[in-house]
């Protein structure tokens, strides 16, 4: 995703918990991968970790 990002001028992506709860993985495992991924990209990431239907 960041490397589809770089490529495309992309400076912002929200997320859901990729891969974790019903993907089957621990978002406490998940969530560190992420952060090292994205640590020094230049734009935002949101990660959606509660679903609030209606918003």
């Amino acid at each position: 995703m960041r490397k589809q990002a770089d490529e495309e001028g992309i400076s912002s992506i929200a997320m859901p918990l990729i891969g974790a709860e019903y993907g089957g993985l621990s978002w406490k495992k998940v969530r560190p991968i992420i952060e090292q991924v994205f640590k020094d990209w230049p734009g935002t990431l949101y990660v959606y970790e509660e679903f609030v239907p209606g918003e």
